[in-house]
This record gives structure tokens, C-alpha cells and sequence, in this order.
């Protein structure tokens, strides 16, 4: 059953799934529900790809490419993280982290965006931040949620910007 969604600038909004937030981790969700046939309406406090961390993403994203040792990651990740990180997540990000980012480099590029950096050689950049044994990918962070941004709107996915998700919060 669809939910509706009220907010303060006096619309309605039906839709199976609200996604609040408007970074990489927001847009990835609601493209995904909606590749389900869901209607998804996507909130975010600024404007989406705009706001957030996502935007500022330093230059690397942490990605085990299916060549590379998972154990050298696995231990590389933990240690850095000072053996706080919940390790089922650890392994959970390097086991699903590559198809998502090939993904998101497929979509980008269907678009004219340029999300991950290459090498001459035509292979995609990688370099260390922090980490001794492993490499991140360089990434283009603004391309890549510009390429975000345009996704979800083809795909039909409603945006709702400059509300905080509080304002939908309304009575029966």
C-alpha cells in the first residue's frame, strides 16, 4: 500500500518507498526500489547530489577488485579501523563493493560522466590512502553524483529537496 507524504509546501506525495537523504547511499537505494517497479520519492534537506558527504568523497573509494586477496583487505580494513569495525560489514562491503561500483561507473558512462579514473593503459586508477597493501579507486565524486542525480530522475524517481524529513511528518 503507498504511503503519502505531506510536506509544508502543501503537496501530496504517494509513493511506495521514501528514501531520505540524497548522497550516494540515498540515490543508490531508491534506484534500486524503483528497478523494482516501486514509486520512490527521494528527500533530501538541500538539493540531491548537492548535500552531504557524498559530494566530498576525497578523491577514493574503497573497492576489492575480484583479483585482490579479501584476507589482505579484510585485515588492512579492520586495523584501520582499530579493530572496532563490525566485521560481517567489512566483509559484506568487499564482497558487494565492486559490482556496485561497476554499476555506478556503467551509468556514469552511459551519460558522458567520467566516475572513475584511468590509467594509459585504459584500467581504472587505484592508489593508497592510508591503507599499506591495498588500493582505492580514484574517483570523480561531482561527475559521479551529477550521473546519480540524472539516473534517479530518468528512472521516474520523485525528488523532494530543500525539506527536512521531519516537515512530512503529519498527523493520521
Amino acid at each position: 500500500m503507498a504511503r503519502r507524504l505531506q510536506s509544508y509546501v502543501n503537496h501530496l506525495i504517494a509513493s511506495d518507498v521514501v528514501v531520505v537523504g540524497g548522497g550516494l547511499a540515498g540515490t543508490s537505494a531508491a534506484i534500486k526500489a524503483r528497478e523494482k517497479g516501486l514509486k520512490v520519492t527521494l528527500v533530501d534537506k538541500g538539493v540531491v547530489a548537492r548535500s552531504g558527504v557524498s559530494l566530498f568523497a576525497a578523491g577514493v573509494y574503497s573497492v576489492k577488485f575480484p583479483e585482490d586477496n579479501k584476507g589482505t583487505w579484510m585485515e588492512e580494513m579492520i586495523r584501520a579501523g582499530e579493530y572496532m569495525n563490525d566485521q560481517h560489514w567489512v566483509e559484506t562491503v568487499l564482497d558487494d563493493g565492486y559490482p556496485i561500483a561497476m554499476q555506478i561507473h556503467g551509468w556514469g558512462a552511459e551519460h558522458g560522466f567520467k566516475i572513475f579514473e584511468k590509467d594509459d593503459s585504459g584500467f581504472i586508477k587505484r592508489k593508497s590512502r592510508g591503507h599499506i597493501k591495498t588500493h582505492h579507486i580514484v574517483v570523480n565524486s561531482m561527475p559521479m553524483m551529477d550521473s546519480m542525480r540524472k539516473i534517479a530522475k530518468l528512472r521516474g524517481i520523485e525528488l523532494v529537496e530543500r525539506v527536512m524529513a521531519t516537515h512530512l511528518i503529519v498527523r493520521d
